[in-house]
């Protein structure tokens, strides 16, 4: 027969990870899921639709992490290409 309720003691600790949430609403692309991978566990795959908000992952630690998963490797510019390609001829003619 029930006598009373007795809380547990000592306290469950909380044990919860964090989670890792999208940034940026779009595509999830492979690049910006580097990241996800480092931190944590995804998932998403490269090709998910994604919304501001979604958790995309499970983080490794306990606290939550926004994360831009729509982010593309950025492309050298002309102006830098031009430049490196300038030092190297110019190292050989001298």
């Amino acid at each position: 027969m029930f006598d009373s309720f007795q809380p547990i003691k000592p306290a469950l600790e909380k044990i919860r990870n964090g989670v890792l949430i999208s940034s940026e609403p779009g595509t999830a692309l492979p690049y910006g899921l580097n990241v996800v991978w480092e931190r944590g566990t995804a998932f998403v795959e490269a090709g998910t639709q994604v919304y501001e908000g979604m958790i995309i992952g499970l983080n490794t630690r306990k606290d939550d992490i926004e994360i831009n998963v729509t982010k593309e490797k950025s492309k050298p510019t002309f102006a830098l290409v031009m430049l490196i390609l300038l030092l190297f001829f110019h190292q050989l003619l001298k």
